[in-house]
């Protein structure tokens, strides 16, 4: 119980700190807005997942 209490109090510490210095402002995350950045991020995902399958069959083969 006093675990939880104390990551909250950080994790709200930690965000009041980054929304002083306007972490949050829209202007920042505008550029999510548009879908070519999407198409980039999920790309990026997409391949990210595919090398962890191949590592993970390197990694483990079957008997």
């Amino acid at each position: 119980m006093v675990g939880t209490v104390l990551i909250l109090g950080l994790l709200a510490w930690i965000g009041m700190t980054l929304a002083q210095q306007g972490i949050f402002e829209g202007r920042r995350w505008a550029i999510f807005t548009r879908g070519d950045v999407w198409t980039l991020l999920a790309n990026g995902l997409g391949a990210t997942l595919t090398a962890a399958a191949l590592a993970a069959v390197i990694a483990f083969p079957s008997a």
